[in-house]
């Protein structure tokens, strides 16, 4: 009997834990200026140049739908490229979106430094995975019945090239790490009190380095104090002892409403919203900073970053290593109504 009421308790915890919070409000209102509205995401199709050889080869690039959006003028494909000046028609440049040709270009020599601008139709839009094909096919004059390869045709797709995408923040836990560290166009900052104690400073390294391993463009991701912050731009991380900050992070910290036990650890996503403008942001708190302890492997480990959900969790213990299912004993749910 007294395993039956176990398990069936440790349903209920599992139940309420992972619920999405109810009416959640997750805008802050920040005491620093926001510089960036963080409406719109321009993610660069390559970091380097790509160069497509021959007279018929092709590259691959894929972007990610965090959630269905609809097709609107803010929502592109921007392509830049340079390509032989010895190129003749019917030399062609043509882009497939998930397998299916959008927009064919005529190459010339009028065209060996150009670019296009592509509406995104709602299907490119859908929530997951899509892959952008670009392909080329370049003839020479005096080669147009010769299948063989020449260094004279080619196409580079420059890094300059992007797809832009509305930027919705979702404000779930479920969306750590990746909703951080998309970082080709805004910095990802951890922030530390001025006077972090060494457990503190640990937790804010370790998830430091994880997020800059995990980052697009690693030199996006920086660790610093609270003094340090004059505005706001990009994405942070709050890292350390709800009372340790004393300046506009204080602030911050004061109106997330938490109510911390010894040995517990927060994780709470929010917008932190200026005049309009807003960015998004993780505090990870605790009231001692030995909390930090074990604790932080669900923001470390692959295994336990699946299993957050929900705007706002209170962790009391750490997570069981043997089995996930186990895990779920280690946080109590905390909504905001």
């Amino acid at each position: 009997m007294k395993l039956l009421i176990s398990l069936l308790l440790s349903f209920v915890v599992l139940l309420t834990t992972f619920a999405p919070p109810v009416g959640a409000n997750g805008d802050i209102t920040s005491p620093l200026p926001i510089k960036s509205t963080g409406s719109i995401s321009e993610r660069p199709l390559t970091m380097n140049d790509d160069i497509l050889p021959g007279e018929t080869s092709s590259r691959t690039y894929t972007y990610t739908v965090s959630h269905d959006e609809s097709a609107s003028k803010s929502k592109f494909l921007s392509l830049d490229w340079s390509h032989s000046e010895l190129l003749i028609p019917p030399s062609a440049l043509t882009i497939e979106i998930d397998g299916e040709p959008i927009q064919s270009v005529a190459l010339s020599k009028n065209t060996a430094e150009d670019h296009l601008t592509m509406p995104l139709r709602d299907e490119h839009l859908t929530k997951g995975t899509h892959e952008i094909t670009v392909r080329f096919t370049g003839i020479l004059r005096g080669r147009m019945c010769d299948t063989g390869n020449t260094s004279g045709s080619w196409l580079t797709v420059r890094s300059s090239s992007f797809i832009s995408i509305d930027n919705k923040t979702n404000l779930s836990l479920n969306e750590y790490s990746s909703s951080f560290t998309q970082t080709f166009n805004e910095k990802l900052t951890i922030v530390l009190p001025d006077r972090p104690d060494s457990d503190s400073y640990e937790a804010a390294l370790l998830l430091y380095r994880q997020l800059k391993n995990d980052a697009s463009d690693s030199d996006n991701v920086f660790i610093e104090y609270e003094q340090q912050l004059k505005s706001l731009n990009g994405k942070y991380i709050f890292v350390g002892e709800t009372d340790s900050f004393t300046g506009p992070v204080a602030t911050l910290i004061n109106n997330l409403d938490i109510n911390l036990e010894d040995g517990d650890m927060l994780l709470e996503r929010a917008n932190l919203v200026d005049k309009g403008n807003s960015v998004d942001a993780l505090f990870v708190l605790t009231n001692n900073s030995d909390s930090f302890e074990g604790k932080l492997n669900h923001l470390l480990l692959e295994r336990h970053r699946q299993q957050l959900d929900g705007e706002k969790l209170i962790l009391s213990s750490t997570p069981a290593s043997q089995t996930t299912k186990m895990s779920f004993h280690s946080v109590r749910s905390a909504r905001r109504i």
